[in-house]
C-alpha cells in the first residue's frame, strides 16, 4: 500500500496491493477508530490486484497521526482474512518547514554525506535536494522521512560542483515544497601543493610559464603567492587554472 498523506479538508487515495493468488479476494476494509469527519469511501476493485480508497472530507479530524488496519477478506470464508497496518497523517499546514541541515557544509569529492534535515510537516515519501542557481542540483539518495520533524539522506558531492551556498529543498509526497535558504554550504578542500617548474628565478626577472603541481585545485581561478620570512610577498598573475592538479 502507498502511505496516505492530505491535508483538513483535502481529498487523498489509497491504493492497497493484496497478492490474490488464491483469487478469492472478496473485500478490502480500513478500519480507523480515531478519525472523524466523513471518513472515507468504499474501497473498489481497481484491477491487478490493487484496491482503491478514496477519504473525500476528513474535515473535523484534527492534524495529526492516525493508525488504521487494511483487511482483506476471503469470499470463501468470511472468518479468514489478512490485514496490515498503515498510518494516516493529516496536516493542516500549507507544506513542509525545513529549519536546519545537520551537517550544514562538505567538501567537493566527498561521496557520500550522511545528513539530518529538521523541520515540521515532513509527509513521505519525500524529494530532497540542494538548489544553487549557478550550479546542478544535488539529489538526495536513501531519503527517509523518520518522523514529521526529521528526514535524513544522502548526498554525493561531484569533483565539479560549484562552491557556494545551497538552498536545502524538500518536496513532500503531495508536491508541497518548503526551502531553507542557503542553509548548506559546500566548500572547497584544502589544496596541495607538492612542485613547482622551474623552482628557481633571478632577482628583477619575470618568470613566465610557471607550473605549480599538486591537488584539489578546484574553481576557475586562484591566488598564488611565493612567502619567504621578512620580505614581501612575490604575487603571481595570469594564473590559469589547468585542472584539479595542475596550475601555471
Amino acid at each position: 500500500y502507498q502511505t496516505l498523506y492530505n491535508y483538513v479538508g483535502a481529498q487523498a487515495n489509497l491504493l492497497v496491493f493484496v497478492r490474490d493468488w488464491q483469487d478469492d479476494c472478496d473485500e478490502v476494509t480500513l478500519v480507523a477508530l480515531e478519525i472523524t469527519g466523513e471518513g472515507f469511501t468504499d474501497f473498489y476493485y481497481d484491477g491487478a490486484d490493487i484496491w482503491r480508497l478514496t477519504l473525500v472530507n476528513n474535515i473535523g479530524a484534527p492534524a495529526g497521526e492516525y493508525e488504521a488496519r487494511i483487511i482483506a477478506t476471503s469470499e470463501n470464508s468470511g472468518d479468514t482474512a489478512l490485514y496490515d497496518y498503515v498510518t494516516i497523517t493529516i496536516s493542516d499546514t500549507d507544506g513542509p518547514i525545513v529549519s536546519g541541515i545537520d551537517p550544514d557544509n562538505a567538501e567537493i569529492g566527498v561521496d557520500i554525506v550522511d545528513v539530518t534535515i529538521t523541520g515540521d510537516d515532513f509527509l513521505g515519501p519525500c524529494e530532497v535536494w540542494l538548489f544553487k542557481l549557478t550550479a546542478d542540483n544535488i539529489v538526495g539518495e536513501n531519503v527517509e522521512v523518520v518522523d514529521s520533524n526529521t528526514v535524513t539522506c544522502d548526498f554525493s558531492i561531484l569533483l565539479d560542483q560549484i562552491a557556494g551556498l545551497y538552498n536545502v529543498v524538500v518536496v513532500n509526497a503531495d508536491d508541497k515544497e518548503g526551502v531553507g535558504i542557503e542553509m548548506f554550504e559546500v566548500v572547497c578542500p584544502t589544496p596541495v601543493v607538492t612542485a613547482i617548474f622551474p623552482a628557481t628565478g633571478y632577482t628583477g626577472i619575470n618568470l613566465p610559464g610557471v607550473e605549480i603541481i599538486g591537488d584539489d585545485f578546484h574553481g576557475t581561478t586562484a591566488d598564488i603567492h611565493l612567502k619567504m620570512v621578512g620580505e614581501p610577498d612575490i604575487v603571481a598573475t595570469n594564473i590559469v587554472v589547468d585542472s584539479l592538479v595542475l596550475l601555471h
